[in-house]
């Protein structure tokens, strides 16, 4: 292929793999401060304080992923980061994104909460990983061959490499 479009697909799995990195690590913030306000480590205020500033960005990181693959026409990762999206909206549109102080408490939420970030977290690792291979298969594959090193080889030093 084409070196800008070479690079440019290799920037997209860069892109994504930050993108991925960032929601797993939100994902694993809300771990830790559901399981220490289960542990009485935060109170439901603070938790709710914290949790609630976050959770629009998620979305947005979400959302911004989302369109990246699908512009980028890679369309497994369009298929499995829909059903993610979905809730989302579902929880944006109808108004229960946010968690409520007073209800959190209530051991049935709060084990919805954890559950549902344990599951949000895995599926982000999983993309991560996931994004992680796709970079170095691509890297390897298209970027790192001898006619392209040899290319760059020249490009830089004047003569071909082999």
């Amino acid at each position: 292929g084409d070196w800008p479009s070479m690079l440019l697909e290799f920037a997209l799995y860069v892109v994504l793999l930050c993108i991925a990195g960032a929601l797993t690590f939100i994902g694993v913030y809300f771990v830790i401060s559901l399981s220490d306000l289960e542990s009485d480590y935060l109170n439901p205020t603070d938790l709710c304080q914290k949790l609630n500033q976050v959770v629009l960005v998620e979305y947005g990181i979400h959302i911004f992923s989302v369109f990246l693959v699908l512009v980028s026409r890679h369309w497994f990762y369009l298929v499995i980061n829909l059903p993610l999206l979905a809730y989302h909206v579902h929880k944006f549109v109808n108004q229960r994104y946010l968690i409520d102080e007073a209800d959190i408490l209530r051991p049935r939420v709060l084990a919805q909460a954890k559950k549902e970030s344990y599951i949000k977290t895995s599926f982000y690792g999983l993309l991560f990983f996931a994004y992680t291979y796709c970079l170095l298969s691509y890297a390897f594959t298209s970027l790192i061959s001898p006619q392209n090193l040899s290319a760059v080889f020249k490009g830089l030093f004047g003569r071909p490499l082999l």
